[in-house]
């Protein structure tokens, strides 16, 4: 596998991320599963910044880190569990859990202005 690859997370019930719809993108090199993708949030959220590779263990920041016997699923599980930190790293930001459940509430309509979402996840 290479190239892109969309997805779409959810905020975690007991979490500030409840309720929210988080947009993202998977970009995996030619020499996938060998070598890591880079991860891209789209969604504006609170944690992250937005249009921005993000560095953690689980991408191309940190190939030194990376297992090649690591799927899309445990990418996006690793994303999420970052996502509920509050580690400060590139690419990432600290909001207050307020922020964080006013993006929440926004992502939905945020992501259905998002013409390239619409195209991707239709009937969300």
């Amino acid at each position: 596998m290479h190239g892109l690859q969309n997805s779409l997370i959810t905020g975690p019930p007991d979490s500030p991320y409840a309720g929210g719809f988080y947009h993202g993108k998977l970009v995996f090199p030619k020499k996938f599963p060998f070598r890591p993708p880079s991860v891209h949030m789209i969604t504006p959220n609170g944690r992250f910044k937005v249009q921005r590779r993000l560095c953690f263990s689980m991408s191309d920041s940190h190939p030194e880190s990376w297992n090649p016997t690591w799927s899309v699923g445990t990418i996006l599980t690793g994303l999420l569990s970052f996502m509920l930190e509050n580690t400060s790293t590139d690419g990432s930001i600290n909001t207050s859990e307020e922020t964080k459940r006013k993006y929440a509430g926004e992502s939905h309509q945020f992501n259905l202005s998002d013409q390239v979402f619409v195209e991707l996840f239709p009937g969300n």
